[in-house]
């Protein structure tokens, strides 16, 4: 067992990379897509995101719609692996992508060539559009290019693929509505009862990493079990916290916390809480979890929550080898 820090973050709510992966998730139809528009994308004050204020992105939508279920998932596998490395290091010279089923995440530099990105440029970048999909959404095809005091820092485009091989991925995802989830997004409590729960397992980290170039994953897993309650709570709301969640992990490299509070108010209908803590009584200090376990974690989530189709209030325990790490939750406002 390899020695793991324990991170927490105050919230509020690659030498190339390329990933495949074939999810039989459900999907959700996207509202219709409109014609191509450019959008700004800032950071405000008091959006909790901790992003310098000033940085933005200019997004440029097109006309082509994408999957939501399949965006998010690649969208997060993305932000993972940037979220997993030290607030200076960079991207080597090139394109970087993530590809989940029919939908790619693509990062590079907009000057191309030899230029580096910087990893936090980039998720900075990829975490504005994710949020601004979510808030509208509007699920299209899109071009956009992260800015920090005027200049063009990074380029992340999130396309559909369009080879054979990964057309086939997506038959039997056709489903115009996902099953427990109405026209709002939210999911049908009736049918769910108090105890009703599910598991996942997710790999370490190993901590810390100096070069993106060296991004590993251990062959340790944590186990996540999730109890679910019968108030259901709109599938965008729930996402949007995990996205801050993930994004405020990412500059904390070495500072550790024990306790951990989010609260946001999600695109959708709610607002939404989240508090996290370390189990009582502690693990042993050498099973600590570090902030590259919590971010593998919330990046697994999403994908999780679609393939068991509940959007509900949850405790979520985290634990390895029966010994308890964690705990938090996601509530709505009373």
């Amino acid at each position: 067992m390899y020695y793991r820090t324990w991170f927490w973050l105050p919230l509020i709510l690659l030498r190339t990379v390329s990933r495949s992966v074939a999810g039989a998730l459900p999907t959700i139809a996207p509202h219709a897509a409109a014609d191509s528009s450019l959008i700004s994308l800032t950071v405000l004050p008091n959006d909790g995101a901790e992003i310098p204020y000033g940085f933005s992105a200019d997004a440029l939508f097109n006309r082509h719609s994408i999957d939501p279920v399949h965006t998010v998932v690649a969208c997060m596998l993305a932000m993972r692996e940037l979220a997993l490395h030290d607030f200076n290091d960079v991207l080597t010279p090139g394109a970087h992508t993530w590809r989940y089923g029919p939908v790619i995440v693509w990062i590079s530099h907009p000057g191309q060539g030899d230029r580096v990105v910087a990893v936090r440029y980039a998720l900075w970048t990829l975490f504005l559009v994710l949020k601004d999909m979510l808030q509208r959404n509007v699920w299209q095809d899109s071009k956009s290019r992260g800015i920090f005091r005027e200049k063009k820092v990074a380029l992340v485009d999130i396309l559909p693929t369009r080879s054979s091989s990964h057309a086939a991925v997506s038959e039997g995802l056709t489903m115009t509505q996902e099953p427990g989830i109405d026209d709002n997004g939210t999911a049908a409590a009736a049918v769910q009862r108090r105890d009703s729960s599910s598991a996942f397992s997710f790999k370490s980290s190993s901590q810390p990493r100096s070069s993106i170039n060296n991004a590993t994953m251990t062959d340790d897993e944590i186990d996540a079990h999730i109890d679910y309650f019968t108030k259901p709570v709109n599938h965008r709301d729930i996402l949007a916290a995990i996205c801050m969640l993930l994004v405020n992990s990412f500059p904390h490299n070495r500072e550790p916390l024990t306790l951990a509070q989010v609260r946001i108010v999600g695109p959708a209908t709610s607002e939404v809480s989240s508090a996290w803590s370390m189990a009582r009584p502690p693990p042993p200090e050498s099973m600590r979890m570090s902030r590259g376990d919590f971010i593998s974690f919330l990046a697994k989530l999403p994908e999780h929550l679609y393939m068991q189709k509940k959007w509900f209030e949850m405790n979520v325990a985290l634990s390895e080898d029966g010994v308890a790490l964690a705990k938090g939750f996601f509530r709505t406002k009373p």
